[in-house]
């Protein structure tokens, strides 16, 4: 009896945190809907890694850049 409500307990557990990892990136993309829409930019700030955003469109442009003008890859570990 006590192996059927751990085992129980067991698949509550692993179904309720699978539910709430499904859902988180559509609850983020769902938060920065709102505040694009109500044109809040204190909460697009505070939500947004903008350094890290910067960084990783350089990187990914440099190397499409010098993929297509130059046709040599760089060494950026991006693909």
């Amino acid at each position: 009896m006590m192996k059927k409500i751990l085992l129980a307990g067991t698949v509550l557990v692993t179904v309720a945190g699978g539910g709430w990892l499904y859902q988180t990136p559509y609850a983020a993309v769902d938060r920065l809907t709102s505040a694009v829409q109500q044109r809040d930019m204190a909460e697009l700030n505070r939500r947004i890694d903008f350094p890290a955003v910067r960084e990783s469109l350089k990187v990914s442009l440099g190397d499409t850049l010098s993929t297509t003008l130059l046709g040599q890859p760089t060494d950026s570990g991006m693909k």
